[in-house]
């Protein structure tokens, strides 16, 4: 499988760019290190947040189908809520709420298709 799309391009662009503006102290952090602890970071950054996101999204739509995957994808607002409240006892009940309603109202069809199709 490929991987369609990577958009780290802005992360390194802004990267290169303030690496150059700070070009004066480029010579001091390449002699101690800092600099490839900077650019190993980037890469981990790179490949925890756009890398194997997208890897995992594309073989998901591959495995349970576009259907699935997009009905499953909406209903991340209302976990990340969800979980929100459970660890960190933060309850936003507006938002809970709210991305409750336009989950049900984005899935309105498959809901309607799954659950009274039976009937």
């Amino acid at each position: 499988m490929q991987i369609l799309s990577i958009r780290f391009y802005p992360l390194v662009i802004f990267s290169i760019i303030l690496v150059y503006c700070q070009k004066d102290s480029l010579i001091t952090q390449v002699y101690d290190g800092s600099m490839l602890y900077l650019f190993l970071n980037l890469l981990v950054i790179a490949f925890c947040n756009m890398i194997l996101p997208n890897y995992l999204s594309q073989s998901s739509v591959i495995n349970i189908g576009a259907e699935n995957f997009s009905f499953i994808t909406s209903l991340l607002p209302v976990t990340a809520c969800l979980l929100q409240g459970i660890f960190f006892q933060d309850w936003s009940i507006n938002i809970l709420i709210l991305s409750t309603i336009i989950s049900i109202i984005l899935n309105y069809e498959v809901l309607h298709r799954k659950f009274f199709a039976l009937s």
